[in-house]
């Protein structure tokens, strides 16, 4: 028995100890978050969206049009919503009452609090239909809203990228203006895809997460297909309590019926009238009625003022309505005979602001139509918002750049009042397991002091952890509280950045403790040849924290050169980066030359790899293989490089890393990264083991690595005293 006793000691408790001291965080590669398309949630109606939510009281109901019929038994709202002491999820079950096959009553109950839930549909099957109601127990006296108009999801003003840090940007900008809703006017997506319609509805629910969205579509956006299937309907009705109406229809010179279809008219007219009680009124659709900016004084019917246009006609009137005038004039007529009191547009990619002064009805219509948010414009990417008093119906402007003339006139056709999306550039990147935040206050007139919430894909078997890297003394950006529910982390966050100022947020699941690994894919043609071009494609891979694309390097023959790489777009996760490349030598015979590839992940971790590439002259069989990895070791911070090329020292610096502000927010320990310092000896590896061979005099063991060695050696000192006891129990024998 005591020599069981003592052989259990010796095997087991070793083992045990080394695995409750070894890493408690799992192997990135197999935990990660969702990806941005994972979130996106197919509509099962066609009455309310998460960019057309219905306005409900609490205690009252509303109906709903299913797309298909399906057995609903039960349902539930909940939202995540600050309460001054931090995240709760609030949750309430709703009365769902049948009407018909494809018809529900749904009713909330009267202890509901405000704000903008997610409705779901519970039966045989499961349907969510995310930020979808909108409770408002009391109009607030003065309304702001923000206009974006415009996003083209899916494009950019020069590239994706770019018109995703315009899209990113707005969104921040718009949820530190404090509104009350949000509209969007059209041509929410570039080719109406679904993949870009999905992005929309992705956008929508992380980054505008507590502010309803009434969005109408575009000429882009082929409401018939994608449109409706993720975002909610081309045209709805929404009335807050019994100050304001909001209606939005969908105009398209390029559909069947023209710019002013009749549908669209009469969906506006019926609207109008059944409203006609509610004393302001907003109407939103994409095309605007009048290309002006300034002031306008006539009637609907007033042939000499409102002129159809035509090449050298003075006229305000849009050149894409002067095609239908009947329909012009009609919706005219409905807005001065209804008194709306403001239309707002998008479309021509500029601000143009009309104040329209009707002498038939002696009432102001006041037309807003905003630039562009996410793709090419005449002046800026921009914003609107406005402030309306529900009592006195007076429209004023909180937040204007200094350029802003309001419906002043201007020759040019257009004004500067929207405020540049850019006036708080803002980045987020995302991987499996992190996420950084990068934002800027670019101009000396704002400064933001606001708290935003925010929803990230997440895995709920991952701890977040924070830190602020403030590199300004006028700016943070403070993890107020955060909450896990099911795959989503929600963040409440304050965000303050003075001018100029500058801040970033990483967002952890994970250390990284892995550098990147840079992979040659192929390249083509097979043979270099001299005098032609070589198209060579590889991939930097890094499992945890992500590719850091604005580190990434290369040199041909010491000389950078620049690279197309892959994902284009913030909406993808940046854990593999592919990089194409094209090469070509001048020369009369076989020549030898370098490439270098370096990288650095988020974290700091570095990866450096050269090849040598034979160009051979055309119809030359080469003699060894043409493009190979170049494996060395040397003790100098800098590579001389003889192939091919004049004697000459190439040496690739990465940038030294910020000092870091620590914020914890739970009781997990902050990562602290070390500071990056440059390479001090170049390590060029085979694939399989370029991991084990790179080097960082920084860079530890991970954590616990230790105790596994330990666990090991007396694992194999207990096999051999095992051995040896029984092999002398049998000679005993």
């Amino acid at each position: 028995m005591k020599l069981k006793t003592t052989l259990f000691a010796i095997v087991f408790l070793p083992l045990l100890l080394g695995l409750l001291q070894a890493p408690t965080t799992l192997p990135s590669p197999y935990i990660s978050t969702l990806s941005y398309i994972d979130v996106a949630k197919p509509l099962p109606v066609t009455t309310i969206g998460p960019a057309a939510p219905v306005v409900v009281a609490p205690g009252s109901c509303f109906n709903v049009v299913l797309g298909e019929a399906f057995d609903v038994s039960t349902g539930y709202m909940w939202q995540v919503a600050e309460n001054g002491k931090g995240l709760l999820v609030e949750n309430y079950t709703v009365v769902v009452n049948k009407l018909e096959a494809r018809s529900l009553e749904i009713c909330v109950p009267p202890n509901v609090v405000e704000g903008l839930y997610d409705l779901e549909l519970v039966g045989s099957t499961h349907h969510s239909i995310p930020r979808s109601i909108w409770v408002l127990e009391k109009v607030p006296r003065k309304i702001r809203v923000v206009i974006m108009s415009d996003l083209h999801f899916g494009a950019g003003p020069q590239t994706l990228l770019e018109g995703d840090i315009c899209r990113f940007s707005a969104a921040f900008l718009a949820s530190s203006l404090n509104s009350t809703f949000m509209i969007w006017a059209g041509d929410i997506t570039d080719s109406a895809s679904e993949s870009e319609t999905i992005q929309a509805q992705v956008y929508r629910y992380l980054f505008l997460y507590k502010y309803p969205v009434l969005s109408v579509p575009g000429n882009h956006d082929n409401p018939g297909n994608f449109y409706a299937k993720y975002l909610g309907p081309v045209r709805w009705v929404r009335v807050l309590g019994d100050r304001l109406l909001l209606v939005g229809i969908y105009t398209n010179p390029y559909r069947e019926g023209g710019i002013g279809a009749w549908e669209e008219i009469s969906f506006l007219e019926e609207a109008l009238k059944n409203y006609s009680h509610i004393p302001l009124k907003i109407v939103v659709f994409h095309y605007p009625l009048f290309y002006y900016q300034g002031e306008v004084v006539a009637r609907y019917d007033d042939e000499e003022t409102l002129k159809p246009y035509e090449p050298g006609v003075e006229t305000p009137v849009s050149s894409y309505w002067s095609s239908n005038m009947t329909s012009f004039r009609y919706v005219l007529k409905l807005i001065e005979d209804y008194n709306v009191t403001a239309v707002i547009s998008g479309h021509v990619h500029r601000d143009q602001f009309v104040k329209y002064t009707s002498t038939r009805t002696n009432t102001t219509t006041y037309f807003i139509t905003v630039t562009a948010t996410g793709m090419g414009a005449a002046t800026y990417q921009g914003i609107i918002s406005f402030e309306i008093d529900t009592e006195t119906g007076d429209l004023s402007f909180p937040v204007t750049p200094p350029s802003f003339i309001g419906f002043k006139y201007s020759s040019s056709k257009l004004s500067l009042n929207s405020i540049p999306v850019k006036s708080l550039q803002t980045k987020l990147v995302k991987s499996s397991v992190f996420y950084k935040l990068e934002v800027k206050n670019t101009v000396p007139w704002l400064s933001v002091n606001s708290t935003l919430v925010v929803a990230l894909p997440w895995n709920r078997d991952l701890t977040p952890r924070f830190k602020n890297y403030a590199s300004s003394p006028n700016s943070s950006i403070t993890v107020l509280n955060h909450i896990t529910t099911g795959d989503m982390l929600y963040l409440s966050m304050k965000l303050y950045l003075g001018p100029g100022a500058t801040d970033e947020l990483m967002v952890m699941g994970l250390d990284d403790t892995l550098p990147p690994t840079i992979l040659l894919k192929k390249y083509i043609p097979a043979i270099p040849t001299i005098n032609r071009t070589l198209t060579i494609y590889m991939e930097i891979v890094d499992v945890e924290w992500g590719v850091d694309v604005s580190s990434v390097s290369v040199k041909f023959n010491g000389t950078s050169i620049s690279v197309k790489y892959a994902p284009e777009t913030l909406m993808a996760e940046f854990n593999t980066v592919t990089l194409t490349m094209t090469l070509s030598l001048k020369a009369e015979e076989t020549t030898p030359t370098l490439l270098e590839v370096y990288a650095r992940d988020y974290y700091g971790h570095e990866a450096l790899k050269k090849f040598k590439i034979l160009f051979y002259p055309p119809g030359v069989k080469p003699g060894e293989t043409p493009v190979e990895e170049i494996i060395e070791v040397t003790e100098t911070p800098t590579t001389t490089s003889t192939i091919g090329v004049p004697t000459e020292t190439t040496t690739i610096t990465p940038t030294t890393a910020v000092t870091p502000i620590t914020q914890t927010i739970t009781s997990t320990p902050v990562l602290t990264p070390t500071t990056t310092t440059p390479l001090q000896s170049t390590v060029i590896a085979t694939e399989s083991t370029l991991l084990q061979t790179t080097t960082r005099q920084e860079t530890t063991p991970p954590k616990g690595m230790d105790s596994v060695v330990v666990v090991i050696i007396v694992a194999i000192i207990a096999v051999f005293i095992i051995t040896f006891l029984s092999l002398r129990r049998k000679h005993t024998q």
